[in-house]
């Protein structure tokens, strides 16, 4: 490490509900840094396996640990109670099942050698059946970045999560109040807390180096299958439309961008819904609660090939027009495509 470059005191928050079988790679990882100034606080949300057990030790035998046990209450609630513990400069969020590289915290700390921005972006890896794969997530060009150029690009690339990036902590603090009343969701926990955060910045600097491994398992509320998916994700919608309103100059642009995503989004698991195991009536349902939506309907002035490719396009038409010949090719076409998957 530089001696020159001013020192900072990270938190890493670490998340974690029954994951008994990765929360020792990710707690390794995170003691193994090459920068030693954090203090590792661990919120465990309710788990009924031997996560607990397991964190315990790692309290009992590091002081930079610290291990709270929580009645589940989901991973906004989580996030939350950890910003509320935090004493470092900057915060950073981790799940419990991921991992990050040894110079994780080195290299955001030079990050801020010329200036304590209001929040670090960095890249990562997709770690899916045991191989690492370069994201897709698209940056601007690595160093400082206008804060609302930077709220675009997140929402553009889908870059909603809270692991790739470090915020200083009276920005998380912020938004902990909006944030705690925020509703606990199948999916989007993330898009409804980050945007409340983002809207409030003043400065961003981006990494392009890739720090940190992000875990793909196919049972996650991230990457499998809930009923509620596509109505949570819409409700998402209107709290991120909400947290970045107090910008009236963007909001329009923001607005339209974000509506842009939830059509691309539903093109995405629009098939999962019409092909899963849920009921046909309960199916029924939740469809016809989607179509009657009205920040769907709004959305939908955005349905072209100006803004959408051609897959996301025709999934989208073919369902609303409930062409029944279509279906078995859609069907065909989801089964070739399923390992696909969204962002966290």
């Amino acid at each position: 490490m530089n001696s020159k470059v001013k020192t900072h005191f990270f938190s890493v928050i670490v998340l974690g509900y029954n994951i008994d079988k990765f929360v020792s790679e990710c707690l390794e990882s995170v003691l193994a840094q090459t920068y030693k100034n954090f203090e590792l606080i661990i919120i465990d949300d309710g788990s009924t396996d031997s996560t607990g057990k397991i964190c315990k030790q790692y309290e009992k035998n590091d002081s930079r640990v610290r291990y709270y046990f929580q009645a589940n209450a989901g991973t906004t609630a989580a996030r939350v109670h950890g910003y509320s513990l935090a004493k470092g400069d900057y915060v950073i969020v981790l799940d419990g099942d991921d991992t990050v590289n040894a110079n994780w915290l080195e290299t955001i700390n030079n990050c801020l050698a010329n200036k304590d921005y209001d929040c670090i972006f960095y890249n990562f890896y997709n770690w899916e059946d045991g191989q690492r794969k370069p994201s897709s997530a698209v940056f601007p060009k690595q160093g400082e970045v206008d804060p609302v150029e930077m709220i675009k690009n997140s929402i553009e690339t889908r870059n909603h999560p809270l692991w790739d990036k470090a915020f200083k902590r009276e920005l998380a603090l912020s938004c902990n109040s909006k944030a705690a009343s925020l509703p606990k969701l199948s999916m989007n926990n993330d898009t409804i807390h980050v945007f409340y955060i983002l809207a409030n910045m003043k400065s961003s600097y981006v990494c392009d180096e890739r720090l940190m491994n992000y875990r793909i398992l196919p049972k996650s509320a991230s990457h499998g299958f809930k009923l509620r998916n596509i109505s949570d994700a819409l409700l998402s919608m209107d709290y991120s439309i909400d947290a970045l309103k107090n910008d009236e100059k963007n909001i329009n642009e923001y607005k339209k961008l974000l509506l842009i995503s939830l059509l691309r989004m539903i093109s995405f698991r629009l098939p999962m819904l019409y092909f899963s195991d849920t009921p046909k009536n309960e199916k029924k349902l939740e469809i016809k609660n989607i179509y009657k939506n009205e920040l769907y309907k709004e959305a939908r002035k955005y349905e072209s090939l100006k803004y959408l490719n051609l897959k996301e396009f025709v999934f989208l038409k073919i369902y609303r027009w409930h062409v029944p010949f279509f279906y078995f090719i859609l069907k065909a076409m989801h089964k070739t495509t399923k390992k696909i998957v969204g962002r966290k």
